[in-house]
């Protein structure tokens, strides 16, 4: 829960709960009405009357109307005030329940709704010792249903032979040997959302099946399924629970997003195309315009330098120095002397 508002209308209060996500509300549902949560009254997506209130979720909110003062009690009218709360709290999401309920076997019915948890101290009240048993790592989920077997008179014969010859019943709530053929056997299901976690919830959950005595673990069965742990407890009749457990199923799917055989149905394509084509070509001008007026600027710096260079070491000084030869000319020719 992340958010929660109370406010008193006459005799009754109401009391809102805000969920990060609506299957937490949808927890909440199945866990104060018990293994009954059916859309008796029709309100939100799901209600039912608990025995001191009329609860009832919708989206991500949990609500509550039980009596203002004194005892928790049912009151007249809360139906009338529940739908009007209803009325008022948005729906953002669309409403539907947890997937993995979907998982739970269809051949055999359960006995009530199936009931959903979230964390270990919740599920610890279906089914007692699973607190230390099972952590949920990675935001992991529960359901829990009851199933009714009918075991045959030689299963249980076997049956009454083991709790003879171990001269005691199973200490262990977990483990507890149905009193009558028709107590339900309780099955578990826990989502984890990656491998590694449900690797390492089956081997803690083995390590602690065969450290039970033989008896013992005959009444127990655990089976990894995909990234489900499956659990059935409370049963006689092993066949038949092993029977309800191997009807679990995790739903592996693989759907193509797009078959890449199949041309793309994109209104968008040529004009897409036109656009790459554009943008490529212009980039190359970019760059083509880019390495031209680069190489101009390299060139003409370098041929000015040079030119600079060269008229520093060779310079006739304005004209301004001059070798006289002449006379050395007419003595060795023996020319007369100049006359001016």
């Amino acid at each position: 829960m992340t958010r929660a508002a109370s406010r008193q209308y006459g005799a009754a209060r109401v009391d809102v709960f805000a969920s990060s996500h609506p299957f937490g509300a949808f927890g909440l549902l199945t866990f104060y009405g018990g293994a009954s949560h059916a859309d008796k009254e029709s309100i939100g997506t799901g209600s039912t009357r608990s025995n001191d209130a009329l609860i009832f979720w919708k989206d991500n909110y949990f609500i509550r109307v039980t009596a203002a003062t004194g005892p928790p009690r049912l009151v007249s009218g809360d139906a009338t005030l529940a739908r009007a709360v209803a009325s008022e709290l948005p729906t953002t999401k669309p409403d539907e329940r947890p997937v993995i309920l979907r998982s739970l076997p269809e051949a055999s019915q359960p006995l009530s709704s199936p009931r959903y948890f979230l964390g270990p101290e919740s599920l610890n009240t279906a089914v007692a010792g699973t607190r230390d048993l099972y952590a949920f790592n990675g935001d992991a989920e529960a359901v829990v249903a009851e199933y009714r077997l009918k075991p045959d008179a030689a299963t249980r014969r076997r049956g009454d032979a083991a709790i003879t010859a171990s001269g005691s019943v199973p200490a262990s709530p977990r483990l507890r040997v149905p009193a009558s053929p028709t107590e339900p056997m309780r099955l578990l299901i826990i989502e984890y959302h990656t491998p590694q976690f449900a690797y390492d919830a089956i081997a803690r959950a083995n390590d602690y099946v065969n450290s039970l005595p033989e008896a013992e673990q005959q009444r127990v069965i655990i089976k990894r399924e995909g990234n489900y742990i499956v659990e059935a407890v409370n049963f006689d009749d092993r066949n038949a629970a092993q029977a309800i457990v191997d009807a679990v199923q995790y739903p592996y799917g693989v759907q193509w997003l797009h078959h890449p055989s199949i041309p793309s149905p994109d209104p968008f394509r040529g004009q897409k195309a036109a656009q790459m084509l554009l943008s490529t070509f212009g980039l190359l001008g970019v760059l083509l315009g880019s390495v031209l007026l680069g190489g101009s600027i390299v060139g003409t710096t370098m041929f000015l330098k040079r030119r600079k260079r060269m008229q520093e070491v060779f310079s006739d000084a304005g004209d301004m120095l001059r070798l006289d030869i002449n006379s050395f000319e007419e003595a060795i020719l023996g020319l007369p002397p100049r006359r001016d």
